[in-house]
């Protein structure tokens, strides 16, 4: 199958490493994923193209951060069919994703996808984010359109190593999620930086914030955070 032009375009400006390996493993996760699709709600976006922009372009735009990837781990959340957590480890092999999703049926499928594309280096994982503790703090925390970033923030930073970095995936309304979060960036002292991308005429932002200091936070579930913010 011919990849999409403007997903090679994409990777040739940005200077993203591409090779046939590659291109079979995403040929192979588009039609398991429209296959399964089917029976299990993974997805309304169904043709060819559109998935190869809208989700496996949309999770990889994380790779033209000025940023290292290399023999690094990542707590990718709320993963649902895998994204942005999969593509990133089809394209990086020495990244090492461990894919948090709540529901059940869809990491059975994220499991099924990970074997049918010989990937050793995901681990889907079924939990609600605020019960997962790692033996190891991670270098990054992502997450594709899962909730707004303060609580986000909260849920994540103790995931976190120290230097480590949320990278989350936005769309063009982050200045409002933002005027909502800035008393919470500010007390767990993170660093800011905002990345915008441009696909296929719609501008989206990739937000960077990185773990300056270790700021004691104490654990809570999801209700109480949505409840009660911290700011």
């Amino acid at each position: 199958m011919m990849t999409p032009k403007k997903f090679t375009e994409y990777l040739q400006e940005n200077h993203i490493s591409w090779d046939a390996e590659k291109a079979q493993k995403f040929d192979l996760f588009f039609e398991y994923l429209t296959d399964i699709n089917q029976h299990l709600n993974l997805t309304r976006i169904t043709e060819r193209d559109a998935v190869y922009i809208k989700h496996f372009l949309d999770s990889i735009t994380i790779l033209s951060l000025p940023l290292s990837f290399k023999k690094k781990s990542v707590c990718d959340v709320g993963s649902g069919g895998g994204f942005p957590g999969i593509p990133l480890a089809i394209m990086e092999p020495s990244l090492h994703v461990t894919s948090v999703e709540s529901t059940g049926k869809k990491v059975k499928f994220q499991m099924r996808l990970v074997d049918h594309l010989s990937l050793s280096n995901v681990d889907p994982l079924h939990a609600r984010i605020e019960t997962v503790q790692p033996e190891t703090l991670f270098d990054y925390v992502t997450s594709r359109a899962v909730a707004q970033v303060s609580i986000l923030v909260e849920l994540t930073y103790r995931l976190l190593k120290p230097g480590g970095s949320m990278i989350f995936l936005k769309g063009p309304k982050l200045d409002e999620e933002l005027n909502g979060s800035e008393e919470v960036l500010k007390r767990l002292q993170l660093e800011k930086s905002i990345y915008p991308i441009h696909i296929d005429e719609i501008t989206r932002f990739i937000l960077v914030l990185k773990k300056t200091h270790d700021v004691p936070l104490k654990p809570r579930v999801y209700g109480s955070i949505k409840k009660n913010p911290l700011w």
